[in-house]
């Protein structure tokens, strides 16, 4: 569940006090999303394959009507591929799982490629995984607090 879902419950709230709770939530989703944002922005990996910018989005489980807690951030991006020649010769779309508690992100990740029908990724995925794996590992500190 995603701060747009929440949106869509506030607007089809059907009073002002179940509107102004939705409304409360959202300001808080906002709020981590803006903490991660500066957070990870940095700390992922650019360049080497890596070429693009990080799209990041918090994760929530609900757990009243009204109530959501953080359980994930997916970070997606795309990785630049190279053919045996040394040029480039394509992207793979994956998303980085990070858990995530609303306070420490942890570096026990998931990687998940996307698009498997693509020649690319079937071709350079099992290639690059192990690259990819260890570049997110080491940039990533262990158990990241986000509440400094």
């Amino acid at each position: 569940m995603n701060r747009s879902i929440w949106f869509i419950k506030m607007l089809n709230a059907t009073n002002e006090r179940e509107k102004s709770r939705y409304k409360y939530t959202l300001s808080i989703m906002g709020k981590e999303q803006q903490i991660v944002n500066n957070l990870l922005r940095d700390v992922l990996p650019h360049g080497s394959g890596f070429d693009f910018e990080w799209k990041l989005t918090v994760q929530y489980k609900r757990i009243r009507k009204y109530d959501c807690i953080p359980y994930a951030i997916h970070c997606y991006s795309f990785l630049h591929c190279m053919n045996e020649n040394g040029y480039y010769n394509g992207v793979i779309p994956f998303t980085v799982v990070l858990p995530y508690n609303g306070e420490h992100i942890s570096n026990d990740y998931k990687l998940i490629a996307h698009n498997w029908k693509s020649y690319t990724t079937k071709k350079y995925w099992p290639r690059y995984l192990d690259y990819v794996q260890d570049t997110i590992y080491s940039a990533l500190p262990s158990n990241m607090d986000t509440t400094k």
